[in-house]
C-alpha cells in the first residue's frame, strides 16, 4: 500500500510539472530590464486596449510580466517615470489574435533616454 501511494505521489507531481510546462509555453510575456541608471517608479505597458503596471524597478533590475493578446491587432504602447520626475515612452512590435495570441515573447530595455523593445517569437 505504502509503494502505491509513493507511485501515485510521483505520478502527481510529473502530471504537475507537464501541465505547469505546458501552461507557461502558451503563456504571452514581457521581460523589463531596467538599464537606466535610475529607479523606475512606474512602467505602464499597454498591448490590445490592455494595460499593465509594473511598479518600483531598481536599476539593473528586471521583471516578467504575463499579458492577453485578444481579437484584433496590436502594438506595444510602453510608457515609464522615473523617482527623480522624468519619464521615457515609446512604441514597437506587433502582436494579431487568433492563432497569433499564444506564445508571444517580448523584451523591453529601459534607457534614461528611450525605450527598446523587441520581440522574440
Amino acid at each position: 500500500m505504502k509503494k502505491m501511494s509513493i507511485t501515485v505521489a510521483i505520478l502527481a507531481a510529473i502530471l504537475l510539472l507537464a501541465l505547469g510546462w505546458a501552461w507557461q509555453s502558451y503563456r504571452n510575456i514581457i521581460t523589463i530590464e531596467n538599464a537606466s541608471g535610475k529607479t523606475v517608479d512606474a512602467i505602464t505597458v499597454t498591448v490590445c486596449g490592455k494595460s499593465y503596471r509594473v511598479a518600483e524597478l531598481p536599476s539593473g533590475g528586471t521583471r516578467r510580466v504575463g499579458f492577453d493578446v485578444t481579437a484584433g491587432d496590436s502594438d506595444f504602447q510602453v510608457e515609464v517615470s522615473f523617482d527623480d520626475g522624468s519619464g521615457v515612452a515609446g512604441r514597437f512590435g506587433y502582436v494579431t489574435g487568433g492563432a497569433g495570441a499564444y506564445n508571444n515573447r517580448a523584451k523591453i530595455k529601459i534607457h534614461p533616454d528611450r525605450i527598446e523593445g523587441a520581440q522574440e517569437y
